[in-house]
């Protein structure tokens, strides 16, 4: 089996054209997106709600299922040749062109489970796109001039296999072996997931892209669509925004309930010893990845509580001035996978992970984001989220373990991370 692609001629060697222009709109994203996603069979739909701004494309002018190797920079490569070959109708259309990408945790070139037959790294650049900013939508169409229905190989045979969610027996057994391998001084950190299978009556990814928005507007809401199945969540987690030369990430590690916590909950996360190093290895990991391209990196000097629904997380903000011209897929590179998803030294961390895990993680906990023309763009982990498939929504959780985690406490961190999910399909049923 090879990764679906649309099987397009080479735009480059082929000489053709992509004819672009704007216009403004008025319209629904949501609906919009849901209607056209499904017949194009293909897209992209980001959002953060408090900062009040879309960007939602489907359909292809191009799209391809990048390889592992040197995935980040062959991304950028492609959306460059892409726009090479595009004719600007007006100076809109020029900074509105966007490319929508969401990529696997692990470098591999084909991901299994429910994710059989999906690319492990999907690189759209968008027939039309919608980007809302300020309250004002705008409309990107392209259109070329070699014929394609602009919809992906989507086979309709592969077979998706799930394996059975660990029980909580099986989680005891797996993180007792990660804290044993960390106090053997293997490794540092290890952030472990487990899976969780929840049945719906009605399936409406549009419903519940709706909820999510409205229960968490300070997260990047996500929403890829892939034939009939669709990956969705909210993650509270930045990877990276670029902005001419201004960057900005954050360390978000160190969870504590607030619904089984008490009133003093966020008062013992930011005293807490355990949470305070599982979150000082991830910020000593975005020092070290940003550094070296940084004229300066401003880093907060202690991690403050942020709420998320019922959860609360250690935070801390970097910011930074970039030393020359950095594309944004640089920067991802740089920093994936950062100890709060992966752990620390990263070889053994995500050695440890393929051990231990008895599924693929897939999207989960790898970067989705955007990018344009300049190379400026903003991506976040794609956490708190899950694949929609049929009457299944296949839903990822972990939780980061050092040496003085405890099983059953990480256990219920990640039935707290569920329940965002949960109440949210609930809502929509």
């Amino acid at each position: 089996m090879t990764d679906p692609a649309l099987h397009l001629p080479d735009p480059v060697a082929g000489g053709a054209r992509i004819q672009a222009s704007s216009r403004p709109v008025d319209i629904d994203v949501v609906d919009w997106f849901r209607f056209q996603s499904r017949s194009q069979q293909v897209g992209v739909y980001l959002s953060r709600p408090s900062r009040g701004w879309v960007r939602a494309g489907t359909g292809a002018v191009d799209i391809a299922a990048v390889g592992a190797a040197g995935r980040f920079e062959r991304t950028r490569q492609l959306a460059e040749r892409i726009w090479q070959r595009t004719d600007w109708q007006d100076h809109r259309a020029q900074s509105l062109a966007t490319c929508l990408t969401t990529h696997a945790f692990f470098d591999r070139d084909r991901m299994a489970g429910p994710w059989a037959g999906l690319p492990s790294n999907l690189v759209l650049v968008p027939r039309q796109l919608v980007v809302v900013r300020g309250g004002i939508q705008e409309m990107l169409t392209c259109e070329s001039d070699w014929p394609v229905d602009g919809s992906p190989a989507v086979s309709r045979e592969t077979e998706r296999t799930a394996s059975d969610p660990m029980s909580e027996v099986e989680w005891n057994r797996a993180l007792s072996e990660a804290i044993g391998r960390i106090r053997s001084r293997r490794i540092d950190k290890v952030v472990l997931a487990r899976t969780t299978n929840i049945r719906l009556d009605q399936p409406d990814p549009a419903a519940l892209v709706r909820e999510l928005e409205l229960r968490f507007p300070d997260c990047l809401t996500y929403w890829v669509s892939w034939g009939d199945r669709s990956f969705i969540g909210a993650t509270p987690e930045r990877l990276v925004a670029r902005r001419n030369n201004r960057v900005r990430s954050e360390a978000v590690a160190g969870t504590i309930s607030l619904d089984r916590s008490g009133p003093d909950a966020i008062h013992r996360l930011e005293r807490s010893l355990k949470d305070q190093s599982e979150h000082r290895f991830v910020v000593d990991a975005i020092r070290e990845a940003l550094d070296p391209v940084c004229d300066r990196l401003d880093i907060a000097s202690a991690p403050v509580a942020r709420t998320v629904g019922r959860l609360a997380h250690l935070r801390t903000r970097v910011s930074g001035e970039l030393r020359g011209d950095i594309h944004v897929t640089e920067l991802i590179d740089r920093l994936h996978p950062t100890p709060a998803v992966g752990g620390t030294p990263v070889v053994p961390a995500q050695r440890l992970i393929s051990e231990i895990e008895s599924f693929d993680r897939g999207w989960y906990a790898g970067p989705v984001g955007w990018f344009t023309r300049d190379g400026n763009g903003e991506y976040g982990v794609a956490l708190r989220g899950g694949l929609m498939d049929g009457n299944v929504f296949y839903a990822t959780a972990g939780a980061g373990i050092v040496s003085g985690s405890d099983p059953q406490s990480e256990w219920q961190e990640t039935e707290a991370k569920f329940s965002g999910l949960t109440d949210a399909l609930t809502a929509t049923q």
